[in-house]
């Protein structure tokens, strides 16, 4: 059985992430970060919402 992970590097990538205040879209800017991407986080929430 497979674990779904891809083998590659997003250090030093630009990531754009939508709906980055709450949910999936939290979680994936999260590890994104984590793993050393610069991102652009957009959601309609307020930006304090985006702060953590």
């Amino acid at each position: 059985m497979t674990t779904g992970q891809v083998d590659f590097s997003v250090a030093g990538k630009v990531a754009l992430v939508t709906g980055a205040a709450s949910g999936i879209g939290r979680a994936i800017s999260i590890r994104l970060a984590q793993a050393g991407s610069s991102l652009i986080l957009i959601d309609i929430a307020d930006a304090s919402d985006l702060a953590a």
